[in-house]
């Protein structure tokens, strides 16, 4: 196992630049499916090689660009991104065609780091996240050392480009049940767009299909996206959290438990 100061900063939104725009969110997470090239224990979507894929099409991608801050903030994960090499490639090419001059972050095993470093080279304003149980070898197998070191050598010449993951467990798909000794608050994150075209409240819960995640379908326009996840929030804060506190387990543990707001 390796510590994380000897290969990459852990990341943190605040390298992103993120610039607020009225009637607009800061940030959206964009969600591909669940197809991945390891199976590993913690995944909060289930990854694996035989997991669904949707690559992303104009509509979903506009849609994004129509809900997000110009200046804001995109996150493109699932069960591998760069398996899909060719459409993560014109995603990013067709959200800067359509204005979007932002942070676009991809979150990604690592495996594949000729598409990383190919992306990474296209383009200025994209950054990578490693998954840091798998770069770090902390309970999963790491990355071959060939690999990590064509990544090192990229972060030497292009600092604050590639970052790790924090190291926490989110307690949900194949960490479902397994709780933390101090019980977890909700993260608050914003939501994600899927590419077959669904606003989901939770990037961790996204392959749930409970009711009160759903934030509607890119049909709607950006306004109502935004006043449901608002009631999502305030759900959270109203009710969710006082329940887990009661409970004394993990917001997540209680949110995937619930069945309607």
């Amino acid at each position: 196992m390796m510590s994380h100061t000897t290969l990459f900063p852990i990341f943190d939104n605040s390298v992103l630049g993120i610039v607020s725009e009225a009637g607009k969110m800061d940030e959206l997470h964009l969600y591909h499916g669940s197809r991945c090239n390891r199976a590993c224990a913690f995944c909060c979507v289930h990854g694996e090689p035989q997991g669904h894929h949707e690559p992303f099409h104009a509509e979903v991608l506009q849609a994004a660009v129509n809900l997000v801050a110009q200046k804001g903030s995109l996150k493109v994960y699932g069960g591998e991104p760069t398996l899909d090499a060719e459409n993560l490639m014109w995603s990013v090419s067709y959200l800067r065609e359509q204005g979007f001059i932002g942070a676009i972050t991809v979150f990604s095993n690592g495996l594949r780091p000729r598409v990383l470093l190919n992306l990474l080279q296209s383009d200025p304003d994209t950054r990578v996240v490693l998954n840091y149980a798998i770069a770090t070898g902390t309970g999963e197998k790491p990355l071959p050392a060939a690999t990590l070191a064509a990544l090192q050598a990229y972060h030497r010449e292009h600092p604050a480009r590639i970052f790790l993951s924090h190291d926490f467990a989110v307690p949900v798909g194949r960490q479902a049940g397994v709780d933390s000794d101090v019980p977890q608050r909700c993260y608050r994150c914003y939501p994600t767009l899927t590419s077959t075209g669904n606003f989901h409240a939770c990037p961790f819960t996204v392959e749930s299909s409970l009711p009160h995640y759903a934030l509607g379908g890119i049909a709607e326009t950006p306004t109502v996206i935004q006043e449901r996840f608002s009631q999502f929030l305030c759900w959270i804060e109203e009710e969710l959290e006082p329940e887990a506190r009661r409970k004394g387990v993990s917001s997540c543990v209680t949110c995937t438990a619930f069945r309607t707001l």
